[in-house]
C-alpha cells in the first residue's frame, strides 16, 4: 500500500534521510515521516525567506539553496 502526501504547493526539491522525507517547496521546508509508507505525515513546516531551489540532508540538518 502507498501513500499520499498532498503537498499543497510543489515541491522543487526532495531528499530522504532514514525515515523523513525533507521537502523544499517555493514558501517552506517540510518534513515528512514516512516510517509508515502507506501514512506520511507532516512532522514540522519552517516558512523560508525566499524561494527555495534545493535541498541536501546531513543529520542532524537540512540546507536549503535559495
Amino acid at each position: 500500500m502507498r501513500g499520499i502526501y498532498p503537498a499543497t504547493v510543489g515541491a522543487q526539491d526532495v531528499a530522504i534521510a532514514g525515515n523523513y522525507a525533507y521537502l523544499a517547496t517555493a514558501k517552506d521546508l517540510r518534513v515528512v515521516d514516512i516510517a509508515n509508507p502507506g501514512d506520511p505525515w507532516e512532522l514540522a513546516r519552517l516558512t523560508l525567506p525566499d524561494y527555495a531551489l534545493g535541498i541536501a540532508v546531513q543529520w542532524p540538518y537540512a540546507y536549503v539553496a535559495a
